[in-house]
């Protein structure tokens, strides 16, 4: 299921196994904080930023055909 949630923001010392590893911010500390949804699947990410970061990135790296002049 896709989910449009706001982030949890984790800090890294507080990520568990099942949290998604999404960077999506700083803390005040200036330090990454993580997305924090729960995986999908065996990625990394929970199913937004597996969407993002997998599906429409192999989208573009797909070959463009041009249309005709």
């Amino acid at each position: 299921m896709m989910t449009d949630a706001a982030p949890v923001h984790i800090p890294l010392m507080e990520l568990q196994h099942h949290h998604c590893r999404e960077v999506t911010g700083t803390g005040e500390d200036g330090l990454a904080l993580y997305c924090g949804h729960p995986r999908s699947g065996r990625t990394s990410y929970c199913a937004r930023h597996r969407r993002i970061n997998l599906v429409m990135v192999a989208d573009l790296a797909k070959p463009q055909t041009k249309l005709p002049a």
